[in-house]
């Protein structure tokens, strides 16, 4: 085609087009579904994928979409820090939530010491740590119910402050160095006069 020559298939950038080129760039659709989704023929998109303009609109798309990716994806450890602060923001809101609960059952059997919760059972004072769950058990002697301390939360707020040391490199697993006495005797160290 001559400069002035322009293809008379090439409708330029309209709302079709531009959403033509976005899909066949992100989609995982068919060329006739993405043709069906933009209201135009599929051979009417395949001309279109024949036009170097609308090519290189395809790997524009493409190009945002891949920097997209590395910009929030895992493979940034700025990614994986702010998600490993994000777990630990939501084990800290439960541990909180649960010491609120335990001290508002707490207030309320000060404020009426004849109440007690449902099996008669008071809350105690630890419980306001957040730490605390109270466990039912059904067995031959009825339900049971006492009081627990549940280290699952502690657990995982010290492994993902460990997982965070980790990605942010300021965590150095301890290794026992061990010395032979052989080794030493080897370096000419006198090991009888130590």
């Amino acid at each position: 085609m001559a400069d002035g020559d322009k293809n008379q298939n090439w409708p330029g950038w309209t709302p079709q087009t531009e959403k033509a080129a976005a899909l066949v760039a992100t989609s995982t659709k068919t060329r006739a579904q993405i043709a069906k989704a933009c209201g135009v023929e599929e051979r009417t998109l395949y001309r279109w994928l024949r036009e170097p303009e609308f090519v290189e609109r395809i790997d524009e798309h493409r190009a945002r979409v891949r920097e997209d990716l590395i910009r929030r994806g895992i493979a940034r450890v700025e990614n994986r820090v702010e998600e490993l602060e994000w777990l630990k923001d939501a084990t800290k809101r439960v541990i909180k939530a649960r010491a609120k609960r335990a001290r508002e059952a707490r207030a309320h059997q000060a404020d009426d010491p004849e109440s007690n919760d449902l099996y008669g059972l008071t809350t105690p004072e630890e419980a306001e740590t957040g730490l605390m769950v109270r466990e039912v058990k059904t067995g031959a002697d009825g339900l049971t119910v006492r009081w627990q301390y549940d280290t699952g939360p502690l657990d995982m707020l010290l492994k993902l402050h460990a997982q965070t040391a980790k990605e942010l490199g300021q965590w150095t697993d301890k290794a026992e160095v061990e010395f032979s006495t052989r080794a030493i005797e080897l370096v000419g160290v006198d090991v009888d006069n130590i």
